[in-house]
């Protein structure tokens, strides 16, 4: 039996990519030591071509058109029993052509599309973007329904397919293996004397990119800073620099607090090196997303023995208790200014082992993976 999981792109980071990362990893270990030879997984990833661009085109004026895409790369797909993708449209809809032809069609969602999240994330877009996304994710939905196995990476996310879909779905969450993303830090004080913070204390925002800013809230961040001029706010990530700022968020010369420290990964080769880096050397970490899927960076941070305060919007609540952080109100600066009082007080009392070992015993890639592989073999 053989599996495609996509899309993946090799090399690549964020949660999507990293979930696959970790299918493939576990599948490979198991194939090199035999005890798979009846199920094999490789990834697929469609061509980045002027097909894909014309397709993709027509979302930003209608929904219709994406069902002619298998037309012309059906065949890329037909050689897979079960055809695992993670919210690619294209390829979902080779798949839902295919399934006529036997295949098994299983799609993971990483978020929930609908279309109050559309209209709350991407409120400030141009209103073409606003079109883009609300027919990608229109069509997502109905894709979904299509599907002979729906997972998703929360219960969130399960409850709202259930009760606006009367979709059954399945849960397997993103996973991780902490030695990783210990590893990557593994040079992290080198990493801070070349930024100028070694040897400081700082509190890391956990956004990595600005846009799109309803999502990302780095506002409520900015804010914070300016409520505590004492402490020092370091937002690390892609694109994260004064300009980025003032841009998406539309600020005046002056409106970025000056104990804000922004560090642009961009054009780094290293740059999950230097955001990993960057983290572990924090007090602890902050999470501002309105209604993150999951929050794969939680588990990085935790990883590296950083406490972590998360808004109680979407899957971060799910994964963070009293133990390893706090949670506050989400779109709420004052909530989550006493949350950062009571952290200011409390983060020496973590643990990062205790933090470490909980990811492992909650979200470890081997045991999550060991899910997928009964599912496999229970779908063909």
């Amino acid at each position: 039996m053989l599996v495609g999981v996509g899309e993946y792109a090799e090399g690549g980071f964020g949660g999507v990519n990293l979930h696959i990362y970790y299918v493939l990893r576990y599948f490979r270990n198991l194939e090199n030591n035999k005890n798979n030879e009846n199920l094999k997984v490789e990834s697929f990833h469609l061509p980045r071509d002027l097909l894909r661009r014309i397709f993709t085109g027509l979302l930003f004026i209608t929904r219709k058109g994406i069902s002619m895409y298998p037309f012309f790369r059906k065949n890329m797909l037909s050689k897979y029993d079960i055809i695992h993708s993670h919210g690619s449209i294209l390829a979902n809809s080779i798949a839902i052509k295919l399934q006529k032809y036997d295949r098994k069609f299983i799609i993971t969602l990483h978020g929930y599309p609908s279309k109050s999240h559309v209209n709350e994330v991407h409120s400030k877009d141009p209103i073409h973007w606003k079109v883009f996304w609300r027919n990608y994710y229109e069509i997502l939905l109905s894709q979904t329904q299509q599907a002979d196995c729906v997972i998703t990476v929360a219960e969130w996310i399960k409850k709202k397919l259930k009760k606006e879909l009367d979709i059954d779905a399945i849960v397997i969450p993103n996973m991780i293996d902490p030695k990783d993303v210990q590893f990557l830090a593994k040079n992290h004080k080198s990493i801070l004397d070349n930024f100028d913070l070694k040897d400081k204390e700082y509190i890391v925002w956990l956004g990595a990119r600005v846009y799109p800013v309803n999502y990302k809230r780095p506002q409520d961040f900015i804010e914070l800073a300016k409520r505590f001029p004492d402490e020092l706010f370091v937002m690390v990530g892609k694109g994260i620099d004064e300009i980025g700022l003032k841009k998406h968020l539309n600020l005046r010369k002056n409106e970025i607090p000056k104990n804000i420290k922004l560090i642009n990964t961009s054009g780094f080769e290293n740059s999950r090196e230097i955001f990993l880096s960057v983290l572990k050397g924090a007090k602890f970490s902050i999470l501002t997303s309105f209604e993150e899927a999951f929050g794969y960076v939680i588990l990085e941070s935790l990883s590296l023995g950083v406490p972590v305060i998360v808004p109680d919007s979407g899957g971060p609540p799910e994964i963070v208790i009293k133990k390893v952080g706090d949670v506050y109100t989400v779109k709420d600066v004052d909530d989550l200014e006493l949350k950062v009082n009571l952290m200011l007080d409390q983060f020496r009392n973590y643990d990062s082992e205790i933090l470490s070992n909980y990811v492992r015993q909650r979200f470890y890639y081997k045991d999550i993976c060991n899910r997928l592989y009964l599912l496999y073999t229970k779908e063909v």
